[in-house]
C-alpha cells in the first residue's frame, strides 16, 4: 500500500483532516468503538487548522487516492491557550517541572490532536507520522507535549509506544481526568519529573 507521509500544506488537505475528525468524534461511534478504537475530544475549524499550520506545520498521512488518512497537529501555546476548551490545559502546565527547571523554559511544541482512519490503525502509521513530526521540529523544540483523556486508553497506549511519559494528571473543567504526557527530544534527558 502506497502512503505518503509529509507536511499539511493545502486548503484540500485541511478539509481531509476535518472529514477524518468527525468519523471519530464520540457522537460518531459507537461506545465499543470509543473503548477499543479511541475517539477525539477537541473539535477544530478551517480557519482555526489554517492559523495552527500557518504557525507550525502539522503532519499528515495520504493514501495512494491522495485522500488524508492520517494526522498529527501541531500548536503552539501561544496559540493553544486562545482556544476555550484547552484553556484549562494551558494554565495547568504553568505549573509543571521537568529536571528542576518549569516546562516554559523548554522549547516545546503542543500535539493538537492525532488520528488514524480506521482502516489503516495497526499498521505503524502513527509511529511513522510522529517520526516526520519529530524529524521536522527537532531544530527548534526539545519537548513535545499533549494531554489524553484518561478513558482513552487506546491512545494512551499508542502514544506510549511513540515514547511519550507521564507528566501529570489533572481535572478538567468538565470532570474528565485528563493525562499530560510528554516526549522528551534532547539528546541526554534525566527524564526525572517532580511536580
Amino acid at each position: 500500500m502506497e502512503l505518503e507521509i509529509k507536511l499539511l500544506e493545502k486548503d484540500e488537505e485541511i478539509n481531509g483532516i476535518l472529514e477524518l475528525q468527525q468519523k471519530n468524534l464520540p457522537h460518531n461511534l459507537s461506545k465499543d468503538e470509543t473503548v477499543n478504537q479511541g475517539f477525539l475530544t477537541v473539535i477544530h475549524f478551517f480557519d482555526l487548522l489554517n492559523k495552527m499550520n500557518k504557525e507550525e506545520k502539522s503532519v499528515i498521512a495520504k493514501d495512494k487516492r491522495n485522500r488524508v488518512i492520517g494526522y498529527c497537529l501541531a500548536m503552539t501555546k501561544d496559540l493553544g491557550s486562545t482556544i476555550e476548551i484547552l484553556k484549562p490545559f494551558f494554565f495547568h502546565l504553568n505549573e509543571l517541572i521537568i529536571d528542576n527547571k518549569s516546562l516554559n523554559e523548554f522549547k516545546v511544541i503542543y500535539v493538537g490532536q492525532a488520528c488514524i482512519q480506521k482502516e489503516y490503525r495497526g499498521m505503524n502509521l502513527l509511529s511513522k507520522m510522529y517520526a516526520k513530526y519529530k524529524e521536522y521540529f527537532v531544530p527548534r523544540y526539545e519537548i513535545a507535549v499533549t494531554e489524553i483523556l484518561q478513558r482513552n486508553i487506546r491512545s494512551m497506549s499508542a502514544h506510549q509506544k511513540i515514547g511519550f511519559q507521564p507528566l501529570d494528571t489533572y481535572i478538567a473543567p468538565n470532570d474528565e481526568v485528563c493525562d499530560i504526557v510528554f516526549w522528551d527530544w534532547r539528546e541526554s534527558p534525566k527524564n526525572k519529573i517532580y511536580k
